[in-house]
């Protein structure tokens, strides 16, 4: 039977999932703090799935290095996490990081950098499956054109990038979805 955890769950129970959170909620499963190492075993889920959580954790590194312990080989970690220039980004004043395009390019092998070529700061990897900008709006005259705008600027990874260097203070991005596999490490190889 697979293992699903959803860290950060709150009140979001998913059907399958073990909710993680650090505050008892009808979600929850186990209460934990995120911010330390996670209650599981090494090498047992097959998915983790954050959403609207890894923008809130300060210890970013040592998180991700925990959900890599905890993924089976194959495993996969479900990330959901605001664009930079989301004007919600700034209003939460509980978020201590921003996301783009990027981000995750320095937790995967340098051959595979999919954006840009970052510094070599850690020996954590993962395989980068999915990359997709969300587009939505408190409008419901401009939702449908959000949506056709988010097909396009998803085709590839090139219009993605041109869409941050040269739209994204015109079109605000909603959200970013990332899908990534468990790699092995550096040290590993």
């Amino acid at each position: 039977m697979p293992i699903n955890i959803n860290l950060g769950c709150g009140d979001q129970q998913i059907d399958n999932y073990i909710g993680l959170d650090s505050k008892p909620k009808a979600g929850v499963d186990v209460i934990c703090d995120l911010e330390h190492p996670l209650p599981l075993a090494t090498g047992v889920v097959d998915i983790v799935y954050a959403k609207s959580l890894l923008e809130h954790i300060k210890n970013f590194e040592a998180l991700l290095n925990d959900v890599q312990r905890t993924l089976k080989l194959d495993g996969t970690f479900q990330i959901y996490v605001p664009h930079w220039s989301n004007p919600f980004y700034y209003s939460d004043y509980t978020h201590v990081r921003f996301f783009g395009l990027a981000t995750f390019d320095y937790f995967i092998n340098p051959s595979k950098q999919i954006y840009r070529r970052v510094p070599d700061y850690t020996e954590l990897r993962y395989e980068v499956i999915i990359v997709r900008l969300l587009f939505e709006s408190p409008f419901k005259l401009i939702r449908w054109a959000m949506k056709a705008f988010q097909w396009v600027i998803n085709q590839n990874t090139s219009l993605q990038l041109f869409y941050e260097f040269h739209m994204s203070h015109l079109i605000p991005c909603y959200a970013i979805e990332f899908v990534l596999k468990k790699s092995v490490n550096k040290g590993d190889a």
